[in-house]
């Protein structure tokens, strides 16, 4: 047995990574079983966002911060793989928090590859914030 079999290299995926194993898995879903795989990929989209939404709002009372949409922002799990990689802010908070994204790296990896028709599934429900910041926002963001 030579030394390199037995070598533990690291992985380190990128969003663009993430975002085409999404991708794959969605279409694979939707192409074999059609209206279940998709139904199957929302709902699972569904509870990871309610998952994710749980864990930043987790971390901001942890951190002593309230949680409101602005606070919502800054515990995203995401960050980009480097600068220029995503362009998005805020553009108010009042009356309401206005956002952008002009350019998502998620977006641009379905686009490279061609496979925009089965990522946007990821997009769907990602942002349903979790139970807690459902309660706390009190409808600003149907969850459908």
């Amino acid at each position: 047995m030579s030394e390199n079999e037995n070598k533990v290299c690291p992985v380190s995926c990128k969003i663009e990574h993430h975002a085409m194993m999404f991708a794959f898995l969605a279409k694979h879903a939707i192409e074999l079983c059609g209206d279940a795989g998709k139904e199957a990929i929302l709902a699972g989209m569904t509870t990871y966002g309610n998952e994710r939404g749980a864990r930043m709002a987790a971390n901001a009372l942890a951190h002593g911060d309230e949680l409101t949409t602005m606070t919502n922002q800054a515990y995203g799990e995401w960050k980009p793989d480097y600068a220029g990689q995503m362009d998005f802010g805020t553009l108010r908070t009042e009356p309401t928090l206005q956002t952008y994204i002009a350019k998502c790296a998620w977006c641009e990896a379905w686009k490279k590859h061609n496979i925009t028709e089965y990522g946007k599934y990821y997009c769907v429900n990602v942002d349903t914030f979790g139970q807690e910041y459902l309660d706390v926002l009190d409808g600003l963001y149907p969850v459908e």
